[in-house]
């Protein structure tokens, strides 16, 4: 199975909030799909990023403006929600040139009502595992604001597999709202006290 050669050698990792503003997904390579005599070549979508960063929450230090690149199965449909209403926490690494958002490693923030901005949790499975495994642990009741997308969704009500009211989740007839999020500043006093940022959590 070839990788789709986005990552450069890499040695800087940085945690950050920001905003996708732009997410194009790029052509093919021209080995992708083509059979050989004991394979078949099988290339995920490249999306080109262009970001802005607007808070450097752990790890080295990046510009505020860059352009990245990421692969994931979903292509440019995974960031459908782009600009300056719809803040991401991401990990990003580089070699100091060329960045990436490594696969899956980036999550929607939502804003709380005293304006600080949290990840949405929507139950104890929900763990962010490019983080340390303390950050999961920093879950707790709150209040979102905007956007709804992040905390708010339809669901199907008659479905027996449905998800139920619980502490992460309220549901009222076909609407459901997260109520537990994980704040930034939380993640931020985690990778303070957290000597290797690159580890994730496996548990």
């Amino acid at each position: 199975m070839r990788s789709s050669g986005v990552q450069p050698p890499l040695q800087k990792v940085a945690i950050v909030v920001g905003y996708f503003e732009v997410a194009r997904q790029l052509p093919f390579h021209s080995d992708c799909g083509r059979a050989t005599d004991d394979a078949i070549v099988f290339c995920e979508p490249v999306v080109d990023l262009r970001l802005r960063v607007t808070d450097q929450v752990g790890g080295d230090r990046i510009p505020a403006y860059l352009r990245a690149t990421t692969i994931n199965h979903w292509g440019s449909q995974s960031f459908q929600y782009i600009g300056q209403g719809y803040p991401y926490l991401m990990r990003i690494v580089s070699d100091g040139q060329s960045f990436v958002v490594e696969p899956y490693q980036f999550a929607a923030l939502a804003v709380l009502d005293d304006h600080e901005l949290a990840i949405p949790v929507d139950g104890p499975e929900d763990m962010i595992d490019w983080l340390p495994c303390e950050a999961s642990d920093q879950h707790e009741r709150l209040k979102f604001v905007m956007p709804a997308k992040a905390f708010r969704r339809t669901i199907d009500a008659s479905d027996p597999e449905a998800p139920r009211p619980n502490e992460f989740v309220s549901i009222s007839g076909n609407r459901l709202k997260v109520v537990r999020g994980i704040k930034v500043e939380s993640i931020r006093d985690v990778l303070k006290q957290t000597v290797e940022q690159e580890a994730g959590c496996d548990r």
